[in-house]
């Protein structure tokens, strides 16, 4: 098996997004700025002065991760609905950034990933002489949570496949259920960024009341209405657009680990909360060196990248 490992990137020139939070409601600016090698994905929260509002994009640092994914410091400070951007980096190859932004959530523009994709592309993405951090799975691991599962094998890509299997979901969607494709596949990626979030009509005031999607419209979700019908004008955007927004989902949901996969990464009814839990899981293995070529503790920042091109007589079997 061989493989290669990405370099790190950066975005060109700095990228200014305004709009609301698909769950406070509240305005909000972010603005996106180059950031040097091995630094990462870091957000500032700008309307807070008076304590640390650094918050870094990492595993050990997301809590609560319930219809969508927010990571906090330990001061308490946090950002939420982090997974389109950080799936939009991820597409677009972007390894390091330095976010400001002037609210608790990421502006949802369209409810997907592409106008943040489509900004990167329009500002340049500047490559970077160091190697993404990489893991390379080198035997099963999985694991079954109540309604999902998740299997990840040995690969020479990064290779993702979702699957979604329940009743109500399966109505609308009937056999556009399921996609796979490679994290190399750049074509593909488009459709999978301009999938955008869902949300069931008769879910909406209960939502609300539990204090989430009051910034949610036809603007930014697909909205599913009686008789399991798209009520929004323009109906989907392509035949597997719900699946594809949870392949996009899981995509940011990983990206927060900070390290690219090699191998094929099975999910069934995929969510941000078992997506964190199945990283976790992964993480946990890393560190007693179960699953990897080297035993190397996990520190989210220093964790050097376990080979730069691998083959059979060089590297993992």
């Amino acid at each position: 098996m061989s493989f290669r490992v990405r370099n790190q990137a950066t975005i060109s020139e700095q990228v200014v997004f305004s709009g609301i939070g698909v769950h406070s409601g509240l305005p909000a600016t972010m603005r996106i700025l180059p950031a040097p090698e091995n630094f990462g994905i870091v957000f500032k929260r700008t309307d807070i002065k008076e304590k640390n509002n650094i918050v870094e994009s990492r595993t050990s640092n997301v809590i609560t991760p319930t219809m969508c994914t927010k990571i906090t410091n330990e001061a308490g400070v946090s950002v939420g609905v982090i997974e389109h951007l950080m799936a939009a980096f991820r597409i677009s190859g972007i390894t390091n950034a330095f976010i400001e932004i002037d609210a608790e959530e990421v502006p949802i523009i369209d409810g997907s990933s592409i106008e943040f994709v489509n900004a990167f592309t329009k500002a340049g993405i500047n490559r970077q002489n160091a190697k993404v951090k990489t893991i390379v799975i080198k035997q099963q691991i999985s694991e079954q949570f109540d309604t999902s599962s998740f299997v990840v094998t040995p690969a020479n890509d990064c290779i993702l496949s979702i699957f979604l299997n329940y009743e109500r979901i399966n109505r609308i969607i009937k056999n556009n259920n399921s996609t796979t494709f490679k994290m190399s596949a750049k074509k593909k990626l488009m459709k999978i960024a301009e999938s955008r979030t869902f949300g069931w009509l008769e879910d909406y005031d209960k939502v609300r009341k539990a204090g989430m999607a009051r910034g949610s419209s036809a603007d930014n979700t697909i909205i599913i209405g009686p008789n399991d019908s798209v009520i929004n004008r323009e109906g989907l955007r392509n035949e597997k657009e719900i699946v594809n927004h949870k392949a996009l989902d899981l995509i940011g949901d990983f990206f927060v680990f900070g390290c690219d996969i090699i191998g094929h990464i099975t999910a069934v009814n995929p969510s941000h909360f078992n997506n964190h839990a199945f990283i976790t899981k992964l993480i946990t293995n890393f560190k007693s060196g179960e699953i990897f070529e080297e035993k190397i503790p996990y520190t989210a920042r220093i964790m050097p990248c376990l080979c730069e091109e691998v083959s059979p007589a060089s590297g993992p079997a």
